[in-house]
């Protein structure tokens, strides 16, 4: 087996299993051992899209089409570029031109979904995810892009079993439970959303947001004590401005004066040159006086 070929099959297990510098590392090597070679440009450009470098993933895939010019891969990869850099009409220009170059079906219905969810085309949106998930049926990306689809297309019952699916083909993929939870508050079901993120949490312990999400529902259901719970799991963990602010407010509704200046004051010695929590200190100060 050619040494750029073994590089790149490991440099695609790394990727699978998550190992993305080591899959970097493998697909740099197999192009420095073959300096033509198209699938080591393809599979580094991916990897670099992941991390956010697109430039230079921009820089190989311009290589790749001047040596084939009609690359579906490569038009579908810039797309993602695009797509990330916020371009949503131009990643749509491209995404097309690879799925008539017969592309990948993961990159191209995944980009055109989130691509013409964000100019406001809802039809082809759904109809680019419904392709996704026939396609991949274990994508939970693309079941949760199907469920935001849905969602803001008015069809909550069909969005609430996409966006299910999502997180039973994935138990620890957050971002759905957030996005249910959403949907489950704006229907007017809290208690189903707060079962949903406190089942996440058995799933993935370390979810910060999702006790942040517990937080923001307790406050709208007026469970102050909840909501003081939950504002010390987020602030402990992060140790962040706001959530020393937030913690300072749900403690203040539950009548914890102390408890609330003690987090104003740490909101205070993380960031001195905010004045929101300056300001809060001074009113609960004025009011416990």
């Amino acid at each position: 087996m050619p040494a750029e070929t073994s590089r790149i099959q490991k440099g695609i297990e790394f990727a699978t299993q998550l190992r993305i510098p080591e899959a970097e590392d493998a697909f740099r090597i197999a192009l420095r051992e073959d300096p033509e070679s198209i699938e080591a440009r393809l599979l580094l450009a991916r990897i670099l899209l992941l991390k956010a470098q697109t430039a230079e993933a921009d820089q190989l895939l311009d290589e790749v089409l001047k040596r084939q010019p009609q690359n579906g891969e490569a038009f579908a990869l810039k797309g993602i570029g695009c797509m990330n850099m916020g371009d949503f009409h131009g990643a749509i220009v491209l995404l097309e031109r690879a799925n008539n170059q017969k592309a990948s079906q993961d990159l191209v219905c995944y980009g055109l979904t989130r691509s013409y969810r964000n100019v406001g085309n809802l039809v082809a949106a759904e109809s680019s995810a419904r392709r996704a998930v026939q396609f991949d049926p274990k994508n939970h990306e693309a079941f949760s892009e199907l469920g935001s689809v849905l969602w803001r297309s008015g069809k909550i019952e069909e969005a609430i079993q996409a966006l299910l699916q999502s997180i039973r083909v994935n138990p620890a993929f957050v971002k759905g439970y957030l996005i249910l939870s959403r949907v489950y508050c704006a229907a007017g079901f809290a208690d189903l959303a707060d079962k949903l993120c406190r089942e996440g949490l058995r799933h993935v312990p370390d979810a910060i947001a999702l006790h942040e999400e517990l937080c923001q529902i307790s406050i709208e259901r007026k469970d102050h004590a909840s909501a003081y719970r939950e504002a010390v799991e987020v602030a402990v963990r992060r140790q962040g401005y706001s959530d020393f602010v937030r913690l300072g407010d749900c403690a203040s509704k539950i009548g914890a004066a102390d408890k609330a200046g003690q987090a104003y004051g740490r909101a205070m010695q993380l960031n001195p040159d905010r004045t929101e929590a300056f300001e809060k200190l001074t009113g609960l100060h004025e009011r416990n006086s």
